[in-house]
């Protein structure tokens, strides 16, 4: 079931992204604001995987 929220979750961030891409060029006639707001993306989601930790599982005795 968590796979399947994965792809709709990827299917929605795609399609808002090229929507607001091209929001982006209609208002100032260049990509470059798309591009560096999708690598402040990235490097935000990087960086949640860099502070998150494995959650503990107990261990059956």
């Amino acid at each position: 079931m968590i796979y399947g929220w994965i792809a709709a979750a990827h299917q929605v961030g795609a399609s808002l992204s090229a929507l607001l891409a091209g929001s982006v060029r209609q208002a100032t006639g260049e990509y470059a604001g798309a591009f560096f707001g999708a690598a402040v993306l990235c490097l935000l989601a990087a960086g949640t995987f860099g502070v998150s930790r494995r959650a503990s599982v107990p261990e059956l005795a």
